[in-house]
């Protein structure tokens, strides 16, 4: 059986997309809901015997508002609630083969993100896409422990659970991040960031903000725009920045722009890019 699949990435975030949009969505969901789709999606992830990504995307079109629809699965086969990097990925790949307007929505789990693309002319397949994703939800603190250490984190929701460390990561952060994704305060474990603040020359304004994500379902990724918008979201709650205001979120995989809104919504600013679309084989 032969997949076709669209690879996109954002700040070095992978991500194989699934274009289902003209197809009937009960079909769509058959296929995401039959016993084989989580060793599908594990296989399409895998680096060596698939098409390599830190995660799926199918796109669908929601049957209640027509507007387009994310169904996001981390490389482990589960079920995520938010992908601000693939949301990124599909509003290029919206506009790219779908001919819609440099303006619209989509809908990413229970919420509706607005976007905006800007074709960037120095990079072939590259978008600057902005994008509106709500408010967070701020959970309160935690103390964990790993490792004989303990860690303060902050609890924030944005459509899917973090907890964000604010310290410089030791250089094993990736044990502590699996383990802090997985402790028992996170029955349904839980993304981590390390967040510190540190100038860079890739900061697009003064403030800079740098992190290193331990993403759940994907282990450590080389950026997690949900997590960028969780921490400018804590920020501002936190009253570290103010509303409107700029910050850059610099992880390994590039930097972001990100502020919030006079509503109080997340705004999110980086790029998405085509790397290549194909088929894939394999056993149904």
């Amino acid at each position: 059986m032969k997949t076709e699949f669209y690879k996109y990435h954002s700040l070095l975030n992978d991500l194989v997309v699934l274009d289902r949009l003209s197809k009937p969505y009960q079909l769509g969901q058959e296929e995401i809901e039959a016993s084989g789709w989580k060793q599908h999606a594990i296989t399409l992830c895998d680096r060596h015997g698939g098409v390599g990504a830190d995660g799926v995307i199918v796109l669908a079109r929601c049957p209640h508002s027509e507007l387009p629809e994310m169904f996001i699965f981390n490389a482990d086969g589960s079920k995520a609630e938010n992908c601000i990097n693939g949301l990124r990925c599909v509003a290029a790949h919206l506009v790219s083969f779908h001919g819609v307007g440099t303006t619209f929505s989509v809908k990413i789990g229970l919420r509706i993100a607005e976007c905006s693309v800007e074709r960037q002319h120095t990079s072939i397949g590259a978008w600057l896409v902005t994008s509106r994703v709500g408010q967070i939800h701020y959970g309160g603190e935690v103390s964990v422990r790993s490792e004989g250490r303990m860690f303060s984190g902050h609890i924030v929701s944005i459509g899917n659970p973090h907890c964000i460390v604010f310290d410089r990561p030791l250089t094993n952060w990736q044990v502590h991040g699996k383990n802090l994704e997985s402790d028992q305060q996170f029955p349904n474990r839980t993304n981590v960031e390390f967040v510190w603040q540190e100038d860079d020359s890739r900061a697009s304004c003064a403030r800079c903000y740098h992190a290193v994500v331990y993403e759940r379902g994907s282990g450590p990724t080389l950026s997690c725009s949900s997590g960028a918008a969780a921490i400018t979201g804590l920020l501002v709650h936190r009253g570290e920045v103010a509303p409107l205001q700029e910050i850059t979120i610099c992880m390994p995989g590039g930097s972001q722009r990100g502020w919030v809104d006079s509503g109080g919504e997340v705004v999110l600013q980086g790029l998405a890019h085509l790397v290549f679309m194909g088929g894939f084989y394999h056993s149904v």
